[in-house]
């Protein structure tokens, strides 16, 4: 996300900046930590001067972060967190500095219910195996809500371990024995790489289809984690489509960024640099980094991203929806859209085959 961030800086300080201002970009390491997420953007507010908050991954340090926004009155558009929860418990709070570019975790969990309808209507059995994480109630509900109301006799049952977990065999035995049609599935970091090499362990035969949340990463880096064949079959339920033209300006970003860094971007990357580019916006509408103006100047941002266009609704989130990408292959040409229908380039294969 800092390599999105940094380009995105470059590209406005080349024009001459902002509001007649250059940027300068102050880093602030969360290493996947809420106390040390919030220790490490207090310090780039009142030791760096940091007059923004732009970025963040993990939904439990992003609802962390609200405080601090608050606490200096620092406008904060959070890039990557999906928990719905960011904005809505900051506007329950009275909170008006936070913004959330990310789709929500509850599109995640009506769009892989609504593909599994779609591809798989003859499920009776869902597993839900997901980490311990603010955006993942809202997600499963979401799911059951989508799928109950068409389907009432599905069964769904729900596992969640530990975050960043490692050793994920128990949740996997269980789900075995379950013998589930369809597995939808939530890891980040470490426990993905670990959830696909145990889950291929198990080989567990009943299940024909899946989806995943975002971190499945679609991009080379899934590969590089020297998972190979491992991912064949696996989805990856994402902001972005890199095969597939979201705006005007998504390939010529993607090029930019490959001839800047020798490799695709992640997904959470492409919202990095949309949320910079969204931020410094209302930096030029306002016409000034005064706080209070440029909050008013987000609520009013309407402009083409790279993977859409960017406003924000009435809860101060971005409206922008999810896309399910799915391995036929171990490559990346291998990598194709199979929902929303409409844009979707092949129907998607068995899991397990």
């Amino acid at each position: 996300m800092w390599d999105d961030a940094e380009m995105a800086a470059d590209e406005w300080n080349e024009k001459g900046g902002v509001a007649g201002m250059q940027i300068r970009l102050v880093p602030a390491d969360t290493e996947s930590d809420v106390t040390k997420g919030v220790s490490a953007v207090r310090r780039a507010i009142i030791e760096e001067g940091a007059q923004a908050i732009v970025g963040c991954y993990h939904s439990s340090i992003g609802i962390a972060i609200i405080e601090v926004a608050h606490e200096y009155h620092v406008p904060y558009v959070d890039a990557s967190c999906v928990a719905p929860t960011i904005t809505e418990k900051a506007l329950e709070r009275g909170y008006t500095e936070v913004f959330q570019y990310s789709p929500t975790s509850y599109g995640m969990g009506t769009t892989v219910g609504t593909y599994m309808l779609h591809y798989f209507p003859d499920t009776t059995r869902v597993a839900l195996i997901f980490e311990a994480a603010e955006w993942v109630k809202p997600a499963l509900d979401a799911f059951e809500a989508t799928v109950h109301a068409e389907k009432p006799d599905v069964v769904v049952k729900r596992w969640i371990h530990e975050f960043m977990a490692t050793d994920l065999y128990v949740e996997l035995t269980a789900a075995q024995a379950f013998q589930p049609e369809f597995l939808f599935h939530g890891q980040t970091g470490v426990s993905v790489p670990a959830f696909v090499k145990q889950f291929r362990e198990m080989e567990i035969t009943s299940v024909k289809g899946s989806g995943s949340s975002g971190a499945m990463y679609t991009s080379d880096e899934m590969l590089k984690l020297g998972l190979g064949e491992e991912v064949v079959g696996f989805s990856a339920l994402t902001q972005v489509a890199f095969s597939v033209e979201m705006t005007p300006k998504f390939f010529p970003y993607i090029e930019r960024f490959r001839e800047r860094f020798g490799r695709t971007p992640l997904y959470s990357g492409v919202a990095e640099y949309d949320s910079m580019y969204t931020y410094l916006n209302a930096v030029e509408m306002a016409g000034t980094a005064d706080p209070d103006a440029v909050i008013e100047a987000l609520k009013k941002v309407n402009f083409v991203g790279v993977k859409g266009t960017i406003y924000f609704d009435e809860m101060q989130q971005v409206p922008i929806p999810w896309v399910s990408m799915q391995w036929q292959g171990p490559s990346m040409d291998d990598l194709y859209v199979t929902w929303p229908a409409e844009i979707a380039q092949k129907e998607p294969i068995p899991l397990v085959r």
